[in-house]
């Protein structure tokens, strides 16, 4: 008796699982092929951003490696220049500060 419960058991298992099965494979294959493009879009996008995040990483490198071409020439060559600078600025302010100034009326 146990065994036609069982086997009962089993054809009706296999008679509403099954096709339930197998539905449920056609759906997912459904709603694959239906976002299929929008899957391609995508990376199509990723690839173009990709793409221009790594021409802007080479420009950033670039302007970094000019930034550091100039900071090392002002070290190199312009710092020593410096006293020279601080002296030039003092005597101009000097003679600017002794220069007679030239009054303009308030009307003009």
């Amino acid at each position: 008796m146990l065994e036609i419960i069982v086997i009962g058991f089993l054809l009706v298992l296999g008679l509403v699982v099954l096709p339930l099965l197998v539905v449920g494979a056609l759906l997912k294959l459904l709603v694959a092929l239906v976002l299929l493009p929008f899957r391609v879009l995508g990376a199509v996008v990723g690839a173009f951003a990709a793409l221009f995040a790594g021409v802007g990483k080479v420009l950033v490198f670039l302007i970094g490696l000019v930034a550091a071409a100039a900071a090392l020439v002002f070290g190199v060559l312009l710092l020593p220049l410096l006293p020279l600078l601080l002296l030039g600025g003092a005597i101009w302010l000097l003679v600017r500060l002794l220069r007679p100034r030239q009054v303009v009326p308030a009307g003009y």
